[in-house]
Order: C-alpha cells, then structure tokens, then sequence
C-alpha cells in the first residue's frame, strides 16, 4: 500500500468516522457532523437585523399597537417627542414674563397630556375642543380655537399625521409648512391669543 493510498484512507476515515464491528459484524461508517458555529452566528445575526429592519419599517403600527395595549399610556417614543416638544418651547423663550409663562404653561400641559388623548383630538373638532376645555381654556374660546384649527387648510397635513401617531410624518409636515411661503395662521393665532 502506497503513502497516497494510505493518506486517502485517513481522510476518508476522518469525514465518516471509523469502521466499527459488532457482534462479528462490520457496521458501515457513520457520517460525522461537522459543526460550524459562524453559520449559527450569522443566522442569528441575519435574524436580529431583519428584526430592527422591520421594527424601523413598521414604527408607527407597532407604536400605535404598544400605546393602545398599555391602555392609551405614554410610549417611550411618545414621551421622546413631548420632551423634544418642549425643548424647542423652552428655547423661545423670550425673558419676557408673560411670554415665558404662557410658554411654561403650554409646556407642562404637553406633559401631562396623554398621545392618545391629542391623536383623539386631531381627528375630531369637537375632541379638540372637549380637550382645551378640559386643559384650562374657556368653553367658548375652545371651540373658536379649534374652529380656526380645523379650518385652516394648511393644518391638515399635520393634523393627519398626529392623529395616526405618525412622529416622522410629523415633522415633515412641520418642516414643510414653515418652509412655504403665504400660508396664513393669522386666524388660529388671534383665536389662541383670546
């Protein structure tokens, strides 16, 4: 038997494991299973980021789904965008007393304000008004403030998007209609000033 005829033999005893014999009898080998554990590691790898993908595609359901299994409470994206919200409310402030107190109070409404409870208000005038009433305004007031609201056409973009809980939608929304030009919040203004 020659060296290379031998060292075939190694390798095919390595891959199919040794011949063994029972009972005067000679078992055929056994395939042995070789273990690649950067196979599992990249599985579970390409599970985990197939797992984030879907989770950013799919933000604003799975969201929504989160808030209204927690009963209308808070999610930690939600309690993100208030603290956003009122960081760029705490940055306007001016030093003027008044301005800083109204700003303060529009503030700590927005915190304690639930999402759910907004996004009911951006689909209904009269959700809107219930929740400026309930918020400290008066009835009357309320119903004008959300009459101009609801009737500037400019707000519907944003008030769509607020009331699917869709934070991103937002934001475009509220980028786009401080970049146009002629749009006319002269009437919620005066209406929120009263």
């Amino acid at each position: 038997m020659g060296r290379m005829q031998r060292k075939q033999e190694q390798q095919q005893r390595r891959r199919t494991g040794p011949v063994t014999r029972r009972r005067g009898r000679t078992t055929a080998p056994v395939a042995q299973k070789r273990h690649h554990p950067g196979r599992w590691v990249a599985a579970i790898l390409a599970i985990v980021i197939a797992v984030v993908v879907l989770c950013v595609v799919f933000f604003t359901p799975i969201n929504n789904t989160v808030r209204t299994a927690t009963g209308g409470n808070d999610t930690v994206a939600d309690k993100a965008v208030k603290s956003v919200v009122v960081s760029k409310l705490d940055s306007a402030k001016t030093g003027n007393s008044t301005v800083d107190g109204a700003i303060d109070q529009v503030a700590n409404t927005i915190k304690t304000t639930r999402v759910s409870t907004v996004m009911q208000a951006a689909k209904s005038e009269s959700a809107l008004a219930a929740l400026l009433t309930s918020k400290g305004m008066d009835s009357a007031q309320a119903n004008t403030a959300a009459n101009a609201i609801y009737s500037t056409s400019a707000l519907d973009g944003v008030r769509a998007q607020i009331a699917q809980g869709n934070w991103y939608g937002v934001y475009r929304q509220a980028q786009q209609l401080a970049a146009s030009q002629g749009v006319d919040l002269s009437s919620v203004e005066s209406a929120l000033a009263q």
